[in-house]
């Protein structure tokens, strides 16, 4: 298994080596990071797609979309060309030993304005098929909508090669950092109540 990252610009660093987790005892658990500022107000994130061919877009474009159907409350729109988005997404075709990375970028108040995405083609010396890279996106996306790691074979847990696809768990820890937007329907953004969910 291959593992991933999420950086934090401005907060602390949970990624490759382990889980964010680790002394949170043994119970299933994924870790909630932050919430999104009022770019969140109308329950709206947009996102921009760089790099790659028409396929590799196309599979990172519908691992946006499983987030998309996943969570009620939000929507995630891409859009093109210049045009300001909160989350940028680029495809890189070389690796290295990093699948891939969100950093989160904070506003002064320490909520999320913005994210940049970066999926991996290759890593270890291998290249990414289609299904590592919608995996990797759906990880990654993760991060970008406020939740950490888990610390359990989830969507969420830091390597590549376990379960790939949303769960429930994920939803509800987004739910959880985006809880001012997605629980309540407040205009207001405010942190989040908890720092992890029970999965």
């Amino acid at each position: 298994m291959m593992q991933i990252a999420a950086v934090c610009v401005g907060l602390s660093a949970a990624g490759i080596g382990g889980t964010a987790l680790a002394g949170h005892g043994p119970a299933h658990q994924l870790e909630v990071c932050c919430a999104w500022n009022s770019s969140l107000e109308d329950g709206k994130l947009t996102y921009r797609i760089s790099g790659g061919d028409v396929t590799v877009q196309g599979a990172v474009r519908g691992a946006i979309e499983d987030w998309d159907v996943a969570l009620n409350g939000l929507v995630l729109d891409e859009v093109v060309g210049n045009t300001p988005r909160d989350i940028d997404v680029r495809f890189k075709r070389g690796g290295g030993t990093t699948q891939g990375l969100a950093l989160r970028s904070f506003d002064r108040a320490g909520f999320v304005r913005s994210v940049k995405v970066t999926i991996s083609g290759a890593a270890f010396g291998a290249a990414n098929n289609l299904a590592t890279i919608a995996e990797i996106a759906r990880h990654e996306v993760g991060h970008a909508l406020g939740v950490g790691h888990a610390n359990f074979d989830d969507l969420m847990d830091p390597t590549v090669g376990g379960s790939a696809v949303i769960s429930g768990c994920d939803t509800a820890g987004v739910e959880a950092a985006n809880r001012w937007k997605l629980v309540d329907g407040s205009g207001t953004p405010a942190p989040p109540l908890v720092d992890h969910v029970d999965c």
